[in-house]
């Protein structure tokens, strides 16, 4: 289970112009207004759509339809992270109106032209959804990540920080170390942080500099201790470790 209340949002209400590819137009938008994570409504009319639908035996998505002129009569989707680059999520409903066989086409719809399309994008600002990339093609989110106004925020609410499915092997050739309340580590997401707690060996409670708490996955990478640190609060450099 991965859950999390959102408390910073905006509204981005919008069309795109007849010949746009739907995919590119929509992330082009999501660009241009600083947006990592959110959902997406649209009406409208496609053509060229690409449509796959889940194959629950193989757990992946099978072979890409292509449908004509369709009218939308449902297109929904959202906005979040896959490798360091903000993607998109579509589920769509449509009417073919040409074509062989018009009728209803329903799925994951990959891409599209438009001919007249109208949006809804809502945001989610103070934090960011990541998706993993080892799990086939469905990409679940299986981390979030505070985003930067989060971290400047005043606000000390508690939230979590989900580091997904990480390697066992560190690409780096160095030792483990003990990490014990009051030490101190440089991340490099999400700056200088104090530690608090360490209910169980795999999780740390850490106090941001602006004051929020976050719990964070020891899994998720490796320490290298600085050298000069305070005795009895030590400083470690966060190297995070690579993907299986």
């Amino acid at each position: 289970m991965i859950t999390v209340e959102s408390k910073e949002s905006r509204r981005i209400v919008g069309r795109l112009e007849s010949g746009t590819h739907l995919v590119d137009g929509l992330l082009s938008i999501a660009k241009k207004h600083n947006i990592q994570t959110g959902n997406v409504q649209a009406i409208g009319y496609l053509t060229s759509a690409q449509l796959v639908t889940y194959d629950a035996k193989t757990s992946c998505h099978g072979d890409v339809e292509e449908v004509g002129v369709s009218h939308v009569i449902s297109l929904t989707g959202n906005l979040s992270a896959l490798e360091d680059e903000t993607t998109l999520h579509l589920q769509a409903l449509l009417l073919e109106t040409d074509g062989k066989s018009p009728g209803l086409r329903a799925g994951r719809l990959r891409n599209g032209v438009v001919l007249e399309l109208e949006f809804v994008m809502d945001t989610v600002d103070d934090f960011a959804l990541i998706r993993s990339s080892d799990q086939g093609d469905l990409y679940p989110w299986l981390q979030i990540v505070p985003s930067s106004a989060l971290m400047e925020s005043k606000d000390t609410a508690r939230t979590e920080y989900f580091p997904g499915r990480m390697a066992n092997r560190s690409r780096y050739n160095m030792p483990e170390f003990e990490l014990k309340a009051d030490d101190r580590l440089n991340h490099p997401r999400l700056g200088l942080c104090t530690v608090m707690s360490l209910p169980d060996d795999n999780h740390a409670t850490i106090r941001l500099e602006s004051g929020r708490v976050v719990d964070i996955h020891l899994g998720l990478f490796d320490l290298e201790p600085v050298a000069g640190s305070e005795k009895g609060k030590q400083v470690y450099n966060v190297r995070m470790r690579k993907r299986s």
